[in-house]
């Protein structure tokens, strides 16, 4: 089983998408959540398979650190959470825009 700092280092990979695909990996980027398209697809990919690589008790340790750290700030500053349609990069005005 990898440990948190093994899945922090790096490695190059070249992907290539079906133009959709891509397109939605940009429409992603563009939502100014991800700087970039890699950190977009590293997101889906961790979402994935995080439970897979870390060990049990690394990713309870986690929650209760870095998580419990991150709810805390969260809830001393309510503004700067994210709505649910952010997080997962829903737009309300998508079907709008499909009717044009």
């Amino acid at each position: 089983m990898a440990t948190l700092n093994q899945l922090q280092e790096t490695m190059q990979f070249t992907l290539t998408l079906p133009a959709d695909v891509a397109q939605h990996v940009r429409e992603q980027v563009a939502t100014g959540l991800y700087a970039n398209e890699s950190e977009y697809l590293e997101s889906l990919l961790l979402s994935d398979t995080i439970f897979d690589f870390l060990p049990e008790n690394e990713l309870v340790a986690w929650i209760n650190t870095e998580g419990v750290r991150r709810l805390r700030a969260m809830e001393a500053d309510p503004s700067s959470a994210l709505s649910a349609d952010e997080v997962f990069g829903f737009d309300e005005n998508a079907n709008e825009n499909e009717a044009d």
